[in-house]
């Protein structure tokens, strides 16, 4: 029986996409780089703010120190634009209040920085209550797919691996639950696609928030 729910964020509860990939362009056109179309974004998160950053320049292998620069500049950009068009994926506020009617464990981890995740948790999804929230925080926990932060909250909420359901929209997300030995299941509405997310193990891919709710279903009967 499944007792908690771990989500990532972007891609999978916010369409953050439009307000990610425009903050990146302004920080790329006012260092002389060429923009990206929104879409290419979809390929380059997912793995932190840096790699975002290293994905967007031209440079195949860009110097480290202009990347760690880049990076802080689009963090400062990002503070602005964060939620000028960012908005909850339909549906999601629905399963977010029959889970909590269930009483179901939920959290976030994420590897955006750990107070963008916080900020971005207060302003979007303020009517729900989550058990914790967790970004990317390099004093306490290292990046996604490394398992150690669910592995913590697991262990927290002392639950066993079989009681955990990840969710998520990335490659990232199902290697983080095939590491720490939990159920992955993607989405299809998010920053990646089907394809990626079954190579990378998910034991399902939902087109629609509700179907996870047919998934728990299946599983209580089982």
């Amino acid at each position: 029986m499944i007792k908690a729910i771990f989500f990532d964020l972007d891609g999978t509860l916010l369409d953050s996409l439009e307000d990610i990939a425009e903050s990146m362009n302004h920080v790329l056109e006012t260092e002389g780089y060429p923009s990206h179309p929104i879409e290419s974004y979809r390929q380059f998160v997912g793995n932190g703010m840096a790699n975002l950053v290293h994905r967007a320049l031209p440079e195949e292998n860009p110097d480290l120190n202009h990347v760690q620069q880049l990076t802080q500049k689009m963090k400062e950009e990002f503070s602005v634009h964060w939620k000028v068009n960012s908005k909850l994926y339909p549906g999601i506020p629905d399963l977010l209040n029959q889970l909590k009617e269930k009483k179901i464990t939920l959290g976030i981890l994420s590897n955006k920085p750990h107070d963008f995740t916080i900020k971005t948790v207060e302003h979007f999804f303020s009517q729900w209550e989550f058990d914790f929230v967790q970004g990317w925080e390099p004093s306490k926990f290292p990046l996604k797919p490394d398992p150690k932060s669910l592995d913590a909250y697991r262990r927290n909420f002392s639950l066993q691996t079989n009681e955990i359901l990840f969710l998520g929209d990335s490659d990232v997300d199902m290697i983080t639950a095939k590491n720490a030995g939990v159920i992955g299941i993607g989405v299809s509405w998010g920053f990646r696609g089907k394809v990626e997310l079954l190579q990378a193990g998910a034991e399902l891919v939902i087109d629609q928030p509700s179907q996870l709710l047919d998934y728990l279903k299946s599983k209580r009967a089982d």
